[in-house]
Order: C-alpha cells, then sequence, then structure tokens
C-alpha cells in the first residue's frame, strides 16, 4: 500500500475514533511503554511465550506493533497481517491466537493516531497526563534499584498527582515551576477523601461543560524537615519523569536546608522560608531560560542536567539567599527574648484588683477562641503577623500589599496560608 492510500487510512481512523483532549495525553503513555505493551498483551489473551517471541523480534511497544506490517486495520484483506505473525512465530498462529492479534492490532493502531492526531491539533485547554498503572510501577521499582541510602516509601514517595505533573512537563517539552504546597506525598494522597465539587466551564471552543473540582491534599513546609521531604519528593518525581537526576536535584535541598539553619552574623536575620521559596522559584526561572530549546532527553543527555549547577550558582538565585539585616535572632547578655508574634494589637495591661492599673508592661494579644480552637497560628512561617480579624471576617481596616496594620490577610491554617478567612477555608474541615 503507498503512502497515500496510508494516509488516507490514517484520516478515516482519526475520524472514527474522536475523544477528549483528557484521553489524547493519556494515549501517549500507552503508545511507547514497554510495560503498557505488556499488561495489554496479556489483556489480549497472549500467553508469556508468545509475548517473548514478541520482544526478541523487538515488538515491545504499541507503536512498533500498529505498524509491524503494511495492514491497516479497516481495510479489507489482513493476509500480510497474518505473514508478519508467522515471520514472528516461526508458525502459522492458530485461530484462537489471531483473534487475540487482531484485537491487539486495532487497539494499538487507534491509540497511535489518536497521538497523531493530537499533535496535529493544539488545544488551549492543558490537562495533566496520568500514567497508567503498570508504568507507575515499572518507574518506581526502577527508581528503587536505582538510588541508594533511601527509602522511598512514606514520607518520601511522592503522590501520584506529584509525579504526573512533572511527567506532563517532559511532554510538554518545558520545565515550569510548582508550588510547595503540591509536593504531596503518596500517603497522604491515599489517607484522604477527596472531595469533588462539580462546576460549569467554558471550554476552548466556548461551549459550556460541567468539570469536577477536586479539593487536593497540601503538603506541609512549616519546617525544615517538612520543607526537606517536601523538596525530596519534588527530586524524586523530576527523576521519574526524567527531566532531572535525583542525585543533582538533592545538591540543591541540601543548600536551602543549610542557609536555613545557618546562625546569622550579629545584627542579622535568619533566611526565612519566604526568602527559600523565592530563590526556589528564581533558580526555575534560570532552568526554564536555559533550556529554550527543550527538556526532553538528547543523544547529550538531559538538557536540565547539564544546566542545573550553573543556575543554582548564578548571583540572581544566591543573593536572594542572604541574610538580611535586622536584629539577631539569638539574644545576648541579658537581653530578652522577643515575643514570638510581632503584636499590631493594641495590648491590654492586666489589672490588679479593683481599678484599672497605669502599668506600662505589655502582653501578647490573645487569639480568639475560634482561631485557637481552629489550630490556627499567628505568623507566617517568614515570622509576619497574621490578621486574626480578617480570618474572623471582620477587619475593616485598609489593606495595602495583601495586609492591613494588623497582618497579612492570609488564612491562620497552618497547612493553607492562602488569601482567604479562616471561616471560609476549604481545608479547615479536612484537618479538624
Amino acid at each position: 500500500m503507498d503512502k497515500f492510500a496510508r494516509l488516507a487510512c490514517f484520516c478515516f481512523f482519526a475520524l472514527l475514533f474522536p475523544t477528549s483532549a483528557s484521553v489524547r495525553l493519556r494515549v501517549m503513555a500507552f503508545a511507547d511503554s514497554k510495560p503498557v505493551f505488556k499488561d495489554r498483551t496479556v489483556a489480549a489473551g497472549i500467553s508469556e511465550e508468545v509475548f517473548e517471541k514478541l520482544s526478541d523480534a523487538k515488538l515491545d511497544t504499541l507503536s512498533k506493533f500498529a505498524f509491524a506490517s503494511s495492514y491497516v486495520p479497516g481495510s479489507g484483506d489482513d493476509s500480510e497481517f497474518v505473514k508478519t505473525l508467522k515471520s514472528v512465530l516461526g508458525r502459522d498462529a492458530d485461530l484462537s491466537e489471531l483473534a487475540s492479534f487482531r484485537k491487539l492490532l486495532h487497539e494499538a493502531y487507534s491509540l497511535v493516531t489518536q497521538e497523531m492526531k493530537q499533535q496535529l491539533e493544539r488545544s488551549e485547554e492543558v490537562h495533566t497526563r496520568k500514567l497508567t498503572q503498570p508504568e507507575r510501577a515499572d518507574l518506581y521499582e526502577r527508581q528503587v534499584k536505582r538510588i541508594t541510602g533511601l527509602t522511598l516509601k512514606g514520607p518520601l514517595e511522592p503522590s501520584d498527582a506529584l509525579v504526573d505533573s512533572f511527567c506532563a512537563m517532559y511532554e510538554a517539552n518545558r520545565i515550569r515551576f510548582v508550588a510547595w504546597e503540591k509536593y504531596t506525598a503518596k500517603e497522604a494522597e491515599l489517607d484522604k477523601d477527596v472531595k469533588i465539587e462539580h462546576l460549569f466551564a467554558v471550554d476552548s471552543n466556548g461551549k459550556l461543560k460541567v468539570e469536577g473540582k477536586k479539593h487536593d491534599p497540601i503538603a506541609d513546609t512549616s519546617t525544615e524537615i517538612m520543607l526537606q521531604y517536601a523538596l525530596q519528593r519534588r527530586g524524586l518525581s523530576m527523576d521519574q519523569a526524567n527531566l532531572l537526576d535525583f542525585k543533582i536535584h538533592q545538591l540543591w535541598v541540601d543548600r536551602l536546608i543549610k542557609v536555613r539553619l545557618q546562625t546569622p552574623p550579629h545584627g542579622y536575620a535568619k533566611t526565612t522560608f519566604r526568602q527559600l521559596l523565592e530563590a526556589d522559584k528564581k533558580l526555575f526561572e534560570e532552568l526554564a531560560d536555559e533550556t529554550r530549546h527543550g527538556v526532553q532527553v538528547t543523544a547529550l543527555g538531559r538538557p536540565i542536567d547539564q544546566v542545573f549547577e550553573k543556575c543554582m550558582n548564578k548571583a540572581e538565585v544566591m543573593h536572594l539567599l542572604q541574610p538580611l539585616m535586622g536584629k539577631s535572632f539569638e539574644p545576648k547578655g541579658d537581653e530578652k527574648a522577643s515575643p514570638s508574634r510581632v503584636a499590631p494589637y493594641k495590648q491590654q495591661s492586666p489589672s490588679k484588683g479593683k481599678g484599672k492599673s497605669k502599668s506600662k508592661s505589655k502582653s501578647s494579644p490573645k487569639m480568639p477562641h475560634v482561631l485557637l480552637n481552629g489550630g490556627c497560628r499567628a505568623t507566617t512561617n517568614s515570622g509576619d503577623s497574621i490578621c486574626y480579624g480578617f480570618n474572623l471576617g471582620t477587619c475593616s481596616n485598609k489593606v495595602t500589599n495583601g495586609r492591613c496594620d494588623r497582618g497579612f490577610h492570609v488564612c491562620a491554617l497552618p497547612k493553607c496560608g492562602k488569601h482567604h478567612a479562616f471561616i471560609n477555608c476549604p481545608s479547615k474541615n479536612q484537618s479538624g
């Protein structure tokens, strides 16, 4: 069959099997994956002995099997396909095997044509590709064998959603920054019941559709050890997605934790979590700038591997980690330790007996019982005050740059910190 006839058949099958953007992205996980091919051969009823013969003939993916012969499904006589099977097996396939092979061929050809259709049709909607279960297991098992010294379970095993997001970056061929709150562990993904909220939305074609919005778990990065776990999960996810070697990524994690734990010089403040976040964002900006030609593996290796250390040592990144001038956290001599919260609220002097006391001593403001019982905190990770009134929905002060004179207008729930009040926080019930 000539090239024009095969192209016509491809267009015919592309019209026969229309699908959504989410399915088309999922197809890319099937077409070139060896674990998926093995899983589909078992599902089609092909024996292990026959599968070994297919592997010996280098027919180990769905994309290769789809074009092993000149026969195109739906074009009529499949004698060419039968001849190809005979050359691979070294014998004539029986009726049961022919039925299984025909089923596998139609599935493989349909999936590959959808992948080609995706490359021709560009959609404005971006969907995170979800790996198949055989592919997840294969990536995890190979990573466990390759990385020694770490137990890749519990707090170090990245969630499926995190791995999927970096796999989507690899297929999109560009790197971007993912918020720290999304560096969740697999155990958190399994433990929590994910609630789906159905919303109306407009797609790229202007049509109204109903889509489900999930309230995903949030990663805890409030302490140094929890931040280290979160960043290591990111490194493991990037390693599974073939974007960056885990050992190279760990160099950056070690630097961030070291900078955070260092005692600052006298007159300087300790490097805050916010500074670490800004430096991390800047690093990914530099990586995106250095990998404009793409992040997929080439003959020279992974592009991000080659520029990562250069980017993490750039002055644009390093200066964000420097301690800032301010009062040191360690009191010297008879200096009294500063209160745990910088109090913008008016202080109340303790009363002694009858009447009002004229004492000028100040005490730390009391947190409202609603926030206290909800497990809220008084300051952000960087030590800045949080407005109690905003979290209770009662603040009427002027807001400038996200804060009023009493503190930042962010959620006081430790694992949230987003720009909404605590009383409206969707994570409030989950944390309780």
